[in-house]
């Protein structure tokens, strides 16, 4: 009777590891197929993103090229709107100095009479 008993035992202990070992069977799997899931979402999620750092780091060179362009551009017109600033100077410069003391004289356009220049020539 007694090892009836243990067999009894034995055996309810061995059906009790067995409903439970199968219930963490099914938990795994069914944690597997998300984990599975969630893998092939990421996996989606990276392809995208690897796209578009492809994208953007393509589209930071272009920017980057304009950029430099540009700056090249700035500084090509500042040297010339300096050198045109220089020549300026130069040519005002010039000027006050083959006028003379022209500048302190007053100038006017005022009509002291009338010359016909028709008159000066013969009919």
């Amino acid at each position: 009777l007694e090892s009836r008993s243990n067999y009894q035992l034995l055996r309810q202990s061995l059906e009790d590891e067995i409903k439970f070992a199968k219930e963490e069977v099914n938990k795994l799997q069914s944690t597997q197929a998300e984990e599975s899931s969630d893998k092939a979402s990421n996996e989606k999620d990276l392809k995208e993103a690897t796209t578009n750092l492809a994208e953007d780091s393509k589209e930071l060179e272009e920017l980057t090229v304009e950029c430099r362009r540009k700056m090249e551009d700035y500084k090509l017109e500042s040297k010339d709107r300096a050198d045109e600033l220089t020549a300026l100077a130069t040519a005002k410069k010039a000027l006050i100095e083959k006028t003379g003391g022209a500048t302190s004289q007053t100038y006017s356009f005022l009509q002291l009479g009338k010359h016909n220049s028709a008159d000066n020539y013969p009919r």
